[in-house]
């Protein structure tokens, strides 16, 4: 990071798209969010992550441990999802 400052964002953006092709990836992302991004994201976050807290404790009462066999299957298959874009974020 010390060799980021003094920097133009145009240098370090050229510069990590330089880097992805390094590593064989094209730059594909947009690296700026607009107003209604910046609401929607945090919004959507908050708003499933309260259902989810929510609606876990009611189906651990009454369908038990499988519930949470459910959960690590579907967060198994998310990570495998998600694992071949490590530049995603």
């Amino acid at each position: 990071m010390a060799e980021m400052k003094g920097k133009t964002r145009e240098e370090i953006i050229a510069a990590d798209v330089k880097e992805l092709h390094k590593l064989g990836y094209a730059q594909q992302l947009f690296r700026e969010m607009g107003g209604f991004s910046n609401f929607a994201i945090p919004f959507s976050i908050i708003s499933i992550l309260t259902g989810a807290m929510l609606l876990y404790g009611y189906g651990l009462r009454f369908a038990g441990p499988m519930v949470s066999i459910l959960t690590m299957i579907i967060a198994t298959s998310m990570a495998e999802i998600a694992s071949p874009y490590p530049i995603a974020g």
